[in-house]
């Protein structure tokens, strides 16, 4: 389906160029690997929770240049309007350049979205602004 993809590494834990050119299987980066486990698939169901009696999936799609993050019910359907993703060298660059996981960061902000239903809140907003 998709072409290997080499491991990711970071640059800090490579003493020699070899090992930077040629990392050890152990070598791939903590925040890249939900990433590269994703390059088999198109959508991978991160989190699965229960909310006011519902099925609520945090969903991880791919569109080829970036990593998108959905709240859904269990049949897929959107939760809310809200869109979560970051492109695929941002990802991988933040996890070699500070050993974060900005992936793991939005599925923690799309859950708590839908726990405090910030989505709610907006329509109700909205709604209010054209009475």
């Amino acid at each position: 389906m998709y072409p290997a993809v080499p491991p990711i590494t970071r640059r800090d834990q490579a003493s020699t160029p070899d090992e930077i050119d040629h990392p050890s299987p152990d070598g791939i980066c903590p925040a890249a690997s939900t990433a590269i486990q994703l390059i088999e698939g198109k959508m991978m169901i991160l989190e699965t929770f229960e909310h006011k009696g519902a099925t609520v999936q945090i969903r991880l799609y791919d569109d080829g240049e970036r990593f998108i993050i959905r709240a859904t019910d269990a049949t897929g359907k959107p939760l809310n309007g809200y869109v979560y993703s970051i492109t695929k060298i941002d990802q991988i660059e933040a996890g070699m350049a500070a050993n974060l996981d900005p992936l793991k960061e939005l599925a923690n902000t799309a859950r708590s979205d839908v726990e405090s239903d910030v989505w709610q809140q907006y329509l109700d907003a909205v709604s209010a602004l054209k009475k």
